[in-house]
């Protein structure tokens, strides 16, 4: 975590040090679920599997790559191999390069590594604030906090993992 003391102001203690939750590397790890399936065979079985006298997608996608000479399934294999490697990278680069800290007075953030954004938002300006997480929030335990009545409108702050050893509460 990167240090934030240069930006306290006098008398003002950081409360809570807080990261993007694991939950961002989610979509790149499906991804490579699907290259894993297409790249076994178990997709590829499952696309071929043709009620009688019909055509499926499945085989349409097969004979056009199969014309050429290619295995349309290590195609796709492929793709989403290429897909899941993008997504790693691209989820590990947020989640390495974005900082938050929580102080009694204020929140404190840091996100990019070349492009940086850096934001303080005073919590006496903030009307309002608000937990929203869906299932899959619910269910890993992060969500978005929704800072209201601010100049440049509300401030949403993605997939925030409570401390170690406290446990966010819900607002709703």
């Amino acid at each position: 975590m990167g240090c934030f003391e240069e930006e306290l102001r006098p008398g003002e203690e950081i409360v809570r040090l807080v990261r993007l939750h694991w939950a961002v590397f989610l979509p790149p790890l499906f991804w490579l679920l699907a290259a894993l399936l297409f790249l076994t065979g178990p997709a590829a079985a499952a696309l071929a599997v043709l009620p009688a006298g019909r055509v499926s997608a499945g085989q349409l996608f097969y004979d056009f790559w199969a014309d050429f000479g290619l295995d349309p399934y290590l195609i796709a294999g492929l793709f989403a191999l290429a897909m899941a490697a993008l997504g790693l990278a691209w989820a590990a680069a947020r989640w390495w390069w974005t900082e938050l800290a929580v102080t009694g007075e204020r929140v404190l953030g840091r996100r990019g590594l070349l492009g940086r954004t850096e934001f303080g938002v005073d919590l006496a300006e903030a009307k309002g604030a608000s937990v929203r997480r869906g299932v899959t929030g619910a269910l890993l335990g992060f969500g978005t906090l929704r800072l209201a009545g601010l100049e440049v409108g509300p401030l949403p702050l993605r997939a925030v993992v409570p401390g170690e050893g406290e446990r966010a509460e819900d607002a709703s």
